[in-house]
């Protein structure tokens, strides 16, 4: 039984939480896939890597937004991440990824999350109850369970967050740097699992490990900040080079980007997020702490919730506040002050313009980009749940007259703000329960005969009834919200466009009501979407003429317009049931048209003689076409660092198009008479081996 127990108690870890969430999600009642940008941005995102996977290849470029746009730029789509690879082998079809596949995936992370905390927990001496009591709570709550149905990426990178301090504590333990690599190499994974915010705040929080580390160890600064340093190297080499082809095209694509980061207007390459929008927006204010005890009362923005069961909060407190409580564990004892000061850091940080640590942050090279201030709350919920799974140590192991004291007195105080909360109306039920079975487990911890077992299961037994509670906030309940495959349902009036993928756009107007990135999922081809960064050059494009009729539009090949309006333009077709008009736009450019034929306009409506599209995806483009005299091809596709070309099997160059006085993004290329065969390819790592157009 001795050598079943840590299998099981690491069994448990990794398969409670898939089980508390998958349950109602395959029951239909709940799914991680119904906010905003779960929908717009994760489930659009999946069904491009799916189709692009059953044609050959793996998206780097995205053809259907934006006049095309880099895939892998902002870093969000995963596309290098191994589970990405792992879930298109086992799950894609043709017609794009399941839901129920996505849910998977996400619930999988949930018990990824729950298994690396539950091994640090044991690698810092803790028992086996209280490192799966606090491997539930980090992984089931606060601000990782919201994050989940939020912004799944991010909640992607923050899973491996305890893998990273594992490694890293290991390092400190023994000296070897090996271990250091192996925490960079987690963070590299980080990055390739969506996003570099929680790679951020795990470096942040390995380096501060190693700091107060070193501190303790080493009598000079000098000496401490070298013995800091050591470490930093191979885990900075490690990073960069796990995540070495998504930093490649990422910095490629983020040094000429237009982001958007909560302001009136987006902010350009190279300036700083507005002081307003830093220090103000996406913060926490004083009240918004009170989340730790009642998270449905106090909604926090963007899912910065502070909470892990009123047992693990109190628990938390009780060991943040007493030294004397971490006694008899000695590597735990080593770190403590660090995730104490760490926290207390977070604390400030989190408060922006109340405290003079957001502007400091907001000057910082990198820490200035990471704009929500709010999403610090990562370190204080690692912290607590730390603290909170050595509180109920300290109360199995071997607990003396002081900790069941300790016990009584969280005991009544809990009592007494339950009566409170209760009469005052203030506590919401959920929070109610939650504080009583608190109560409960801790009275009888406190209570001298009980078994050290039956406290042991309460505990856990606590912990996950306060996950069922919050389980609404984690994965949302369907009723009376709309699932994906419904927002992005096919449309029959749009049939004609989607057979002229890759010779026509269309614009979708934002008053039909769907989604942002409805023409990813529906193989349609759209001016705009939904991101948080547009490529400068084609929105700089855009905000010549925003108008319908502009010559924007013709040259972006915008012949289609989706509206619920009334329009002067031909009337395609309507969809009475959704109240849809389908127009043409008669004077868009073809996809592909000579230069010599702009603004004629007997002849600009049709391509060049002799064309034809052999074919079309987000990687390549294949066509042929015969001129009567040399000639200027204008491809109304963006023009982008990249993109080769080659006529006739020799490579030419691609230059940005110039329209009489007016400058387009849009590619050109210039060919001799004669009948041609063209062919242009996204070949970003080629290019850089100095191959590009060549086969």
């Amino acid at each position: 039984m001795d050598r079943l127990l840590p299998f099981l108690f690491a069994v448990l870890a990794a398969a409670l939480p898939a089980v508390l969430l998958l349950s109602p999600i395959l029951a239909g009642e709940a799914s991680f896939l119904l906010f905003h940008d779960a929908q717009e941005q994760t489930y659009a995102w999946w069904q491009s890597l799916a189709m692009a996977w059953h044609d050959g290849y793996l998206p780097l470029w995205d053809s259907h937004l934006y006049g095309g746009r880099s895939f892998v730029g902002e870093i969000q789509t995963a596309v290098f991440y191994p589970l990405t690879w792992l879930w298109l082998v086992l799950f894609s079809q043709p017609d794009g990824m399941p839901r129920l596949a996505i849910e998977g995936l996400i619930a999988l992370h949930f018990s990824i999350a729950s298994a690396t905390m539950y091994g640090l927990l044991r690698h810092w001496g803790l028992g086996r109850s209280a490192s799966l009591f606090g491997a539930l709570c980090y992984a089931l709550m606060g601000s990782v369970a919201e994050r989940a149905p939020a912004q799944p990426n991010i909640f992607a990178g923050l899973c491996w967050l305890p893998l990273a301090l594992w490694l890293t504590s290991r390092h400190l333990q023994n000296g070897r740097q090996r271990w250091a690599a192996a925490a960079g190499a987690v963070i590299g994974l980080q990055v390739l699992s969506g996003h570099a915010q929680p790679a951020f705040h795990t470096a942040l929080l390995c380096g501060a490990l190693c700091l107060f580390w070193h501190v303790r160890e080493q009598s000079a600064w000098k000496a401490r900040l070298l013995a800091t340093l050591r470490p930093a190297w191979p885990m900075l080499a490690l990073l960069l080079l796990v995540a070495l082809p998504q930093w490649l095209l990422t910095v490629e694509y983020l040094s000429d980007v237009y982001r958007w980061v909560g302001g009136e207007a987006p902010i350009a390459p190279g300036e700083s997020v507005p002081r307003k929008v830093f220090l103000h927006r996406y913060t926490f204010a004083p009240l918004d702490f009170l989340s730790l005890i009642d998270p449905w009362r106090i909604r926090v923005d963007d899912a910065n919730t502070l909470h892990l069961g009123v047992l693990g909060a109190a628990l938390a407190l009780w060991v943040a506040f007493s030294p004397g409580a971490l006694s008899g564990l000695s590597l735990l004892q080593r770190h403590a002050l660090c995730l104490r000061w760490v926290a207390l850091f977070a604390c400030l940080a989190m408060l922006g313009h109340l405290t003079p640590v957001g502007d400091v942050l907001r000057k910082l090279p990198l820490a200035g980009q990471i704009r929500e201030l709010g999403r610090y709350g990562i370190l204080i919920h690692v912290a607590l749940c730390v603290f909170a799974a050595a509180g109920l140590h300290r109360l199995l192991s071997e607990p003396d007259a002081g900790s069941r004291r300790a016990a009584w007195i969280a005991a009544v105080a809990l009592a007494v703000l339950g009566v409170i909360g209760y009469a005052s109306g203030w506590l919401t039920p959920s929070a109610q329960r939650s504080l009583i079975v608190a109560t409960v487990v801790l009275a009888l911890a406190g209570w001298r005969p009980a078994p050290r077992l039956l406290v042991a299961v309460a505990a856990i037994a606590a912990a996950l009834f306060a996950a069922h509670l919050y389980r609404p906030l984690a994965a949302p309940d369907v009723a009376g919200k709309t699932l994906p495959e419904v927002a992005f349902a096919p449309i029959p009036l749009l049939a004609p466009v989607q057979a002229e993928f890759g010779r026509a756009r269309i614009f979708i107007d934002d008053n039909t009501g769907l989604p942002k990135n409805y023409a990813s999922v529906n193989q349609l081809q759209s001016r705009a979407g939904h991101s948080a960064t547009m490529y400068r050059p084609y929105f700089d494009f855009l905000s010549l003429d925003w108008s319908l009729h502009s010559e924007v539009n013709d040259l972006l090949n915008i012949r289609y317009v989706l509206t619920r309006e009334q329009l002067d333009l031909p009337l395609f077709g309507v969809d009475e049931q959704r109240g849809l008009r389908l127009y043409a736009r008669p004077s868009a450019y073809p996809r592909v048209f000579l230069a010599s034929r702009f603004r004629n306009a007997e002849r600009a409506a049709s391509a060049p003689d002799g064309f034809a599209l052999e074919h079309y995806d987000d990687h390549e483009l294949r066509f042929s076409l015969r001129l009567d005299a040399a000639d200027t091809v204008v491809v109304s596709e963006l023009d982008y660092p990249g993109w080769c070309a080659e006529v006739d099997g020799a490579p030419v160059p691609i230059r940005r198009a110039r329209l009489a006085e007016r400058d387009t993004p849009l590619r050109a290329i210039d060919l001799a008479a004669g009948e041609h065969r063209v062919r242009m390819r996204y070949r970003p790592f080629a290019r850089w081996l100095g191959r590009c157009g060549r086969s």
